[in-house]
């Protein structure tokens, strides 16, 4: 979580758990990561730093428990986290798929500490 002035701005659920999808663009899923999942900033709160601030509690959650990996996936739709995640170091890794989101395309991308 993120807080602005003791107020939530944002949150991102943290975790190692990785979508199997995630093979269809080559990551290796038995390699540890850690997964940002649903990251999500408060309108009031966007531009101020949020979602990176978010992003490096995962980075720094990653360095805690000696893994390497980095993965996040976004809508195709979501042009602000498609500019955002290559600022902060993140690499697209190409398309995908997510079987509880159909019809949908999904961007993904990862970091390597």
């Amino acid at each position: 979580m993120a807080y602005v002035d003791g107020l939530l701005a944002g949150v991102a659920a943290l975790t190692e758990d990785q979508e199997p999808e995630y093979a269809q663009v080559g990551f290796d899923l038995n390699q540890r990561a850690i997964v940002t999942h649903r990251l999500a900033v408060d309108p009031a709160f966007r531009g101020r730093g949020v979602a990176h601030a978010l992003l490096t509690q995962a980075e720094q959650l990653a360095h805690e428990r000696g893994i390497r990996f980095l993965r996040i996936d976004t809508n195709s739709q979501n042009q602000v986290t498609q500019k955002l995640f290559p600022k902060l170091g993140y690499q697209y890794a190409g398309d995908i798929t997510l079987s509880f989101r159909p019809g949908l395309r999904f961007l993904a991308y990862e970091k390597q500490l």
